[in-house]
């Protein structure tokens, strides 16, 4: 907390000089240091030598002695407070600052440059090109006081927020989720969506190179792999449960496309009109397979069981369906390794039904009239 020079001497200006000081070392909102001066000031004034003082405070004769010294320069509370430091001078002005600040905001090829991005060797080199001479950690500490790190690269990616069905998809989703405990008995919402390329590894030699953790040391894994195949997964997930209630596998003879899109979806709802739903709320993205002349005559053809719901364009997020593949994946995709394709095909409706059996609703929090970050 920085101290307030002009209100403390005035509101004891008519205060005796001791009692201004005991005044100041019972006041809670002064900065502890200025509150620890007053107080070896008030032992001294009150009768103590500056050894006796010194002793009490657990502090240095020399200490003790210049605080008491300015307050009775000046006997006010600025007095008690650090005097202005010079610190060390700058070596490079401002104009330098602001060039080296000018060159890192732009491509390095607006500057002639094959890099990529900014290193602090180039950037020294295109100071040196201007006149400037300066090192490497000098142009270090010029980023680091802007926090500006020219190494590392953040993806993002842009929302058309702009187009017209934008809001109106989204909020319609919104919705969707935020309502789904309302929906009659012979209604669902299912999310469905692919995983496409699921990498199929296994390890190079017999046996493997694996271990499990140990002291001060994580599990590991053989670095090199022989790639076994890719293979497809399809699922179809209900938010309110995180159940999966449909799934397939599918390789490169038996590719996902309009007409195993229109079979996936007539299973569903064949497996779902046998549980007692009359209406199924499907939240899709628009895949090819998805928004395809084909699939869009099937579903229309269907409406009295479909109600399509299509995220917007670059906000595939707002399928819940992301969010079952982000954990599977990591539960039990993710550095596994498999002696076979039939051992990948075989252990993935296992592994769906151990995820149903530890599935937890899908909490939907983002509402429509909140904005994506």
């Amino acid at each position: 907390m920085e101290h307030d020079s002009a209100s403390c001497p005035v509101a004891l200006s008519h205060v005796e000089p001791l009692d201004r000081l005991r005044a100041i070392v019972r006041r809670r909102v002064l900065p502890h240091r200025i509150v620890a001066r007053a107080a070896m000031v008030v032992t001294h004034l009150s009768g103590a030598s500056l050894r006796e003082t010194a002793a009490e405070h657990r502090t240095s004769v020399s200490v003790v002695r210049r605080w008491v010294g300015r307050w009775r320069e000046n006997e006010e509370v600025t007095s008690l407070d650090d005097a202005p430091r010079t610190g060390r001078p700058r070596t490079f002005d401002l104009r330098v600052e602001a060039k080296v600040l000018s060159i890192v905001s732009q491509s390095p090829a607006a500057y002639g440059h094959h890099f990529v991005a900014w290193t602090q060797e180039l950037v020294v080199e295109e100071l040196a090109s201007m006149g400037v001479s300066a090192s490497r950690s000098s142009v270090q500490r010029i980023l680091a006081r802007q926090d500006i790190d020219v190494r590392t690269v953040r993806y993002w990616l842009w929302t058309p927020r702009d187009r017209p069905e934008y809001e109106e998809r989204r909020d319609a989703i919104c919705e969707l989720y935020l309502n789904m405990e309302r929906l009659a008995h012979d209604e669902i919402v299912v999310c469905f969506d692919a995983k496409p390329g699921i990498q199929i590894l296994g390890d190079p030699r017999r046996g493997g190179g694996s271990c499990g953790p140990r002291a001060g040391q994580p599990r590991r894994l053989e670095f090199e792999y022989c790639r076994r195949g890719t293979r497809g997964f399809v699922a179809a997930v209900r938010p309110d449960t995180g159940e999966v209630v449909h799934h397939d596998i599918y390789d490169k003879d038996r590719r996902f496309d309009s007409s195993e899109t229109i079979a996936f979806l007539e299973r569903l709802r064949a497996q779902l009109a046998a549980a007692g739903y009359r209406r199924i709320h499907l939240v899709l993205d628009n895949g090819s397979t998805h928004r395809s002349v084909a699939t869009t005559k099937y579903l229309d053809d269907h409406a009295s069981w479909f109600t399509t719901y299509f995220t917007p364009v670059h906000a595939s997020w707002l399928n819940l369906c992301e969010n079952f593949f982000s954990t599977f994946s990591r539960r039990y995709l993710r550095h596994r390794r498999y002696r076979s394709v039939d051992e990948f095909v075989e252990g993935l409706p296992r592994w769906v039904a151990d995820h149903n059996l530890r599935a937890r609703p899908l909490r939907w929090t983002y509402a429509p009239h909140q904005r994506a970050a």
